[in-house]
């Protein structure tokens, strides 16, 4: 694994002081699962348990649609990692979960009308307040967990590249000021950040791993 277990502990511990202040005026009873989705998949490509995803998306998709990520993220996870022919089909397959879930909503409930118009970037730029909002969500490490990346593990190094446009979608489709929905991004932001602010429990960490595999 990539982190120790006081790393671990302690990136549980932020995640559990930053979740009450993003429920500050809309509760949503469909994030926590969401959120655990999001955890749930990238344990599954750190464990390399990729099929995992293809399960974790049909059902998660059944809560948010959010999940359409996930096959990007496996996709630039393994890109060059793993044979082209495994990636493609692999990604069709997570992609394919995530379309099955979703269409099949759809022609169940058909289309409801939306408590927001569809278009809201004018609305989330227009004011100061849902980018402060925004900011204030992970701090100082939004920017840390760049820093991170340059030492972080390949999945999470990668996943990061699709947070710009994470955040940019939901400035088009959705109420910026709800920070919630920027909840699936705490898999990635919080450990890449913990690189950097405590680097002693990750060289532990390796530490422990290269004394495992040496031979007895």
């Amino acid at each position: 694994m990539w982190f120790s277990s006081a790393a671990a502990a302690g990136g549980a511990l932020c995640l559990a002081a930053i979740m009450p202040f993003t429920y500050w005026r809309v509760v949503q009873e469909s994030d926590p699962i969401n959120l655990l989705v999001f955890m749930l998949g990238v344990w599954a490509l750190a464990r390399t348990r990729d099929l995992l995803l293809i399960p974790l998306v049909l059902v998660g998709t059944l809560n948010r649609e959010t999940t359409a990520m996930l096959p990007a993220v496996y996709l630039l996870a393994r890109w060059r990692e793993r044979p082209a022919g495994e990636v493609a089909w692999r990604t069709a397959a997570i992609g394919g979960a995530w379309a099955l879930a979703y269409g099949a909503l759809r022609l169940g409930y058909g289309d409801r009308e939306y408590y927001c118009a569809v278009v809201m970037w004018t609305e989330n730029l227009k004011a100061l307040g849902p980018t402060v909002l925004v900011l204030l969500l992970f701090g100082a490490m939004w920017g840390l967990a760049f820093v991170g990346a340059k030492k972080g593990p390949t999945m999470l190094r990668r996943s990061l590249w699709l947070v710009p446009p994470y955040i940019a979608l939901h400035y088009v489709v959705a109420l910026a000021w709800e920070v919630r929905l920027f909840l699936p991004l705490a898999p990635v932001i919080i450990p890449l950040s913990w690189l950097v602010l405590f680097p002693e429990t990750e060289r532990a960490a390796a530490e422990r791993g290269r004394s495992k595999r040496k031979p007895r």
